[in-house]
């Protein structure tokens, strides 16, 4: 059998229209030539079925044919008979996005691959506008990408003013990124003029395009309240939300009343400490504070009210998606014109956990989580037993270095909102005190070593257990065997951190603040050193069950010299407090997550700190958990390291370098 053709050219390209296809067949041939892209239809106007006017959709129609004794006389692929427009448009969507539109190209496979690739993914297909949307952001990296396959669209998309803009105000952030000091001037007014040099950094990259996006990530003791501070002033926000942890409520409007005070413009300038899940908001306070766990209580009243700021302290509080804290703060950060969110340590663990910071900072960027565990957690699926798997998105990929070049890598995406110092940089090193790090290694006696084993050994039996009945053990099992150990092994730790702790202040004039991760050891730890002097020692105790109101009157006292030693939950202490009257901190039990003892041992290192030099004692029993948590603790904290800072040797200044080079070439993308 011989059929007919007719080639025509609609708004997608050249088509051939078919004439006579056997009605049997068309839904056969249908699958066979759409398996892969929309390749074959209807055209109702003519009354014909169509394919694309291209080389290899013939080939494959003509082989379908073929197979069913059916011929086309006559028919290939012509080059010189397809019609092939450059006809391009680029507009600005606002707020973010750019609508690509371009006719037919006959290579438009190579055209979709290298935009979805350089714009990491974000790349959308309307099919009303018939129109393609990417991040602005992207824009001179997609047009790099797709030059090579279509030059017309990438001269479009670089000469958009949006696009030009955009990469403009990405190169000033990345250089101010890890700046400490800048040529721009800010208002000669408090709070700026009392700001160090490198605090004035953070409202300027914090105002740079109007953007009023910042994470202000430095290291604990640099003054970020202050920093967060100075960009509400500069963009002159009228009302702004403190988000925070509870002990640091108060110290927030501390802060207010030290660096705002009365030198502002506004009218109504006071400070509302939010308490309680219930009762009147002073509507006409310019501040308000809240603590994380009010939040999800005062949700909805928060958004009647209506911010033009939110500060979110700590912002790491916010790390697990699916809590109620988390989802009440993206739910009242949503269309807020200004977010600023402080921490010192924004990732603890993982990469996984830093992507509810990401969704609030830059929603229309980061808004599916599964494809960013896929590009940053080497999502992956693990077996959970029973036949059954699921994702694990504990892992980490594509965070200095792409793996494949079309990922861009984690830490170059933060250097465009995240403002990060470290206290040993050498260019502010001088305003710091050192810090320096010891472990201090000891034996258990006897006893302890006797009642030590006696547990190990308890564990490793039902671990035998558990492998003969079940052939393995879930990890549920393994955590609560380690926090066994760990707690027993705190427990034989308290005569040993007794005696460091006494001798400690006889051969010093400081106060000495002693951490521990259980309650019980605290309390241990505090009775023992009472009953070593017979005179008595003033020693303060601060756990996660003293009263908010309590520990206040604790710090103050303490930082006033009214106290040898402050035994601490580490928990408890280890956000937001000052306790820089001591320049040492003694930890008696270690904690899983790195980040919370480098925040705890920030409490003493502070920039207000008098002494030259900071301690951060470990105490650690030999053959105990203790050593397995040293290399433990060390791995993570050098993980996290690479993330934020773009290497485990703090040579971030070489990343952000590079970058920069790329960036201004126009060689690059920050998302």
């Amino acid at each position: 059998m011989n059929i007919t053709y007719e080639r025509y050219t609609d708004q997608w390209g050249g088509k051939i229209a078919l004439n006579k296809i056997p009605f049997n067949l068309k839904d056969e041939m249908k699958q066979h030539m759409n398996d892969e892209s929309y390749c074959f239809g209807w055209n109702g106007a003519k009354g014909l079925w169509w394919i694309t006017d291209r080389a290899d959709v013939i080939e494959k129609a003509l082989n379908f044919l073929a197979e069913h004794d059916i011929t086309v006389e006559g028919l290939e692929f012509d080059e010189t008979l397809v019609e092939v427009s450059t006809n391009v448009t680029v507009a600005f969507s606002p707020p973010d996005k750019l609508s690509l539109k371009w006719d037919f190209q006959p290579n438009w496979k190579d055209i979709n691959a290298s935009m979805k690739s350089a714009s990491a993914g974000n790349a959308r297909w309307n099919n009303n506008s018939r129109a393609w949307t990417i991040p602005v952001a992207t824009g001179m990296a997609v047009a790099t990408a797709v030059r090579p396959h279509f030059a017309p669209l990438a001269d479009a998309i670089e000469a958009n003013e949006e696009v030009q803009a955009s990469h403009n105000e990405v190169v000033q952030r990345v250089e101010l990124s890890r700046a400490v000091e800048t040529d721009i001037e800010l208002p000669d007014v408090e709070p700026f003029t009392l700001m160090r040099p490198y605090q004035r950094v953070a409202p300027i990259m914090y105002a740079t395009g109007e953007r009023n996006r910042i994470l202000i990530a430095d290291e604990m003791g640099l003054g970020k309240s202050l920093q967060a501070l100075g960009c509400v002033e500069l963009a002159e926000h009228e009302r702004v939300l403190i988000v925070c942890p509870a002990v640091v409520k108060h110290n927030w409007a501390n802060e207010i009343e030290k660096w705002i005070g009365t030198h502002h413009r506004h009218e109504f300038a006071s400070t509302f400490i939010i308490k309680g899940r219930t009762g009147a908001i002073d509507a006409m306070a310019r501040f308000h504070i809240i603590n994380y766990e009010n939040l999800q209580y005062r949700a909805e009243h928060l958004m009647d009210i209506g911010y033009d700021c939110i500060i979110f302290d700590e912002v790491h509080r916010i790390k697990n998606p699916d809590t109620k804290t988390t989802k009440a703060s993206l739910k009242i950060a949503k269309g807020v014109d200004g977010i600023i969110a402080l921490s010192g340590t924004p990732i603890t663990n993982r990469p996984y956990e830093f992507f509810t910071t990401l969704n609030m900072m830059l929603p229309a960027t980061f808004d599916n989580k599964f494809m960013f565990a896929m590009k940053y957690c080497n999502a992956r699926k693990v077996s959970i037993g029973y036949g059954k798997e699921a994702w694990d998105y504990s892992g980490a990929s594509n965070i200095t270095e792409s793996a494949d070049s079309s990922i861009t890598p984690l830490n170059h995406i933060l250097h465009d909102f995240m403002l990060r110092r470290s206290m040993d940089d050498p260019r502010i090193a001088g305003e710091m005190p050192d810090l320096v790090e010891t472990i201090v290694s000891f034996d258990l006696d006897d006893k302890g070593v006797q009642s030590y084993k006696q547990v190990h050994n308890s564990w490793m039996e039902d671990w035998v257990n558990q492998q003969q009945q079940f052939g393995s053990t879930d990890a549920g099992w393994t955590l609560n065997m380690m926090s066994s150990l760990r707690h027993h092994a705190g427990r034989l730790k308290v005569d040993a951190a007794v005696k460091w702790a006494t001798t400690y202040l006889e051969n010093n004039d400081k106060p000495l603040v002693v951490f521990a991760h259980h309650r019980d050891v605290v309390e241990r730890i505090a009775e023992a050193i009472d009953h070593h002097y017979d005179e008595g020692m003033n020693v303060r105790v601060i756990t996660g069950e003293t009263p908010h109101d309590e520990r206040q009157i604790i710090i103050e006292e303490f930082q006033a010299g009214g106290s040898e030693f402050l035994i601490c939950s580490t928990n408890a202490m280890r956000e937001g407090v000052n306790l820089d009257c001591a320049n040492t901190a003694l930890f008696v039990e270690r904690e899983w997550v790195p980040a919370w003892e480098q925040q705890a041992a920030a409490r003493v290192r502070r920039m207000t700190q008098e002494e030259s030099t900071c301690h951060k004692v470990v105490l650690s029993a030999n053959d105990t958990i203790d050593v397995l948590f040293d290399q433990v603790v060390a791995d993570k904290a050098d993980l996290v390291d690479r993330i934020i800072d773009g290497s485990s040797s703090k040579e971030s200044g070489d990343v952000a370098n590079e970058l920069l080079a790329k960036l201004k070439e126009g060689r690059g993308s920050l998302i």
